[in-house]
């Protein structure tokens, strides 16, 4: 395949296989769903790229087994590919299942460095990783899952809920995920309820979302925010098995729909790089709930992120990099975490215009930042239901996002407006000088460049930007009493009353 004009094949792969936002797709236009969820990052020191994967394989009586997969394929010719395991269980039943997916996985790993190898010059890293994907969806590999599929559900460790005949298996998963892990997952629920209730664009704006059937009927009948809604009730990381119980013996096809949909949604999540290597903390401005109380949480992901890219890394060392800031919504938040920041002026999502040009609008100060992020006010139950998802795992008042709220009840949220700002931080490229070292016979696009004015910068291309963290900062205002508000509704009139008097004496 070609290359871009760095000679960067990773940078290419990468952007070939990346999420395509639902927002981009022309009018009238209906996108491909893709059959997995596929995320890649790249690793400098194993001079890999590691493959994360949700597979969803449906059998023949409709029998559903979501596995959550990782490979790592050599960014080196020949392009060998490994297997990683993610499934950790103390059960044996369970670890004995997961080590019969892990040698199928190997099987296909071992077929396809093989080919690798004895087609060394005529494969490119774009053509190992889609025969990878395509084999996942092969005649070979389905009668494999559905040979293994018939075995865990003969398991009585099956983790999985049945409506008739049909069944739905989770696999492999941990019996039990960290805090940490838990935190990023449930925070990530939040945010696409955000993205779901969005007053505009949020059957867009949700995506993306699983590759199930359900969630690909959802999209096509423009049900997707309801879903999301449907599925996110409760906490996303409740054990599966305690899913499952929560279903009647003989459920309802929509229940069954949406149990079915949320199982898809938490592996999903839990396929996301920054779901495991990411970390949630949080801080108040105050030790109580108080008119003006700021909680500030952050997601942070630099180390989930991968290592900068070859292309990234070499205008690093030619113009450096800076810390810089992006705000933004919160319902875009979702988006933003999983398509990046985009270049979006001349386009219907242009937010503040582009007086500058055309680029994605930056700066080096958060306050700056704050100020064009769009506050958003919540409803108190939408914050309460993920802060106690929160407190319901803790152990310990130490372990939990902020401590003192664990004494309030939702009755005293109700008291309170509660509005939230979400900014992005990211690392740029800073904008390049004329000194700038080059190596001899290039030229530097000063067109396509970051360029800075004043307060901000440009960035016109999104490939110079890696998002580092998320901020969201909630503030509580007192709300003003019925009983006052009235008060000054009265005055407010009684004042015109008299200001109309005074002009005809």
């Amino acid at each position: 395949m070609a290359t871009d004009e760095n000679g960067d094949e990773i940078a290419e792969v990468l952007q070939q296989f990346r999420v395509k936002p639902d927002f981009l797709t022309s009018k009238g236009q209906r996108r491909k769903r893709d059959k997995h969820s596929v995320r890649l990052r790249y690793v400098k020191d194993d001079n890999c790229l590691e493959l994360f994967c949700l597979h969803l394989h449906v059998s023949k009586h409709d029998d559903r087994m979501l596995s959550r997969l990782k490979f790592r394929i050599a960014t080196s010719k020949p392009h060998t590919v490994a297997y990683e395991n993610l499934g950790v269980s103390k059960s044996a039943d369970k670890a004995q299942v997961n080590e019969k997916l892990h040698q199928i996985m190997d099987n296909l790993c071992e077929t396809i460095s093989r080919f690798a190898e004895t087609r060394i010059e005529e494969l490119s890293l774009f053509s190992v990783i889609s025969k990878l994907l395509a084999a996942l969806d092969g005649k070979v590999m389905f009668e494999r899952l559905t040979k293994l599929q018939l075995e865990v559900s003969q398991s009585p460790c099956t983790d999985g809920a049945k409506n008739g005949n049909k069944q739905i298996i989770h696999l492999p998963f941990e019996d039990k995920l960290d805090k940490n892990t838990e935190h990023c997952m449930d925070l990530q629920a939040f945010l696409t309820r955000c993205a779901a209730t969005s007053k505009s664009n949020r059957t867009t704006m949700v995506t993306p979302v699983p590759p199930g059937d359900f969630w690909s009927k959802a999209v096509n009948n423009g049900m997707t925010a309801p879903l999301v809604l449907a599925v996110t009730n409760e906490s996303i990381t409740a054990p599966l098995k305690a899913l499952a119980l929560t279903l009647p013996a003989k459920c309802t096809t929509q229940q069954y729909e949406i149990h079915c949909a949320r199982h898809e949604l938490c592996g999903y999540l839990s396929c996301l790089p920054w779901t495991f290597d990411g970390r949630v903390s949080a801080k108040s401005s105050t030790k109580a709930l108080k008119s003006g109380t700021k909680i500030r949480v952050i997601l942070a992901m630099e180390d989930a992120m991968g290592d900068d890219l070859p292309r990234f890394e070499k205008l690093a060392d030619e113009r450096g990099v800076t810390t810089a800031y992006h705000g933004t919504k919160l319902d875009a938040v979702w988006s933003i975490l999983n398509h990046g920041l985009l270049n979006l002026s001349e386009t219907k999502q242009q937010q503040h215009g582009a007086m500058l040009g055309s680029g994605v609008y930056i700066s080096p100060s958060l306050q700056v930042a704050e100020f064009f992020s769009k506050s958003t006010e919540l409803q108190p139950n939408v914050f309460w239901q993920w802060y106690q998802n929160q407190h319901r795992k803790s152990s310990s008042k130490d372990d939990t996002v902020i401590p003192w709220l664990d004494d309030l009840q939702i009755t005293a949220m109700k008291d309170f407006t509660i509005a939230c700002r979400a900014v992005v931080q990211a690392r740029i490229i800073l904008p390049p000088t004329r000194s700038s070292p080059r190596k001899a016979g290039t030229t530097t696009d000063f067109q396509n460049a970051t360029r800075r004015d004043g307060k901000y910068y440009v960035v016109p291309n999104d490939q110079d930007i890696r998002i580092t963290k998320i901020h969201l900062t909630f503030e509580f205002q007192k709300k003003r009493s019925n009983l006052l508000a009235a008060m000054a509704f009265c005055l407010l009139i009684l004042f015109g009353v008299l200001l109309k008097r005074a002009s005809y004496e």
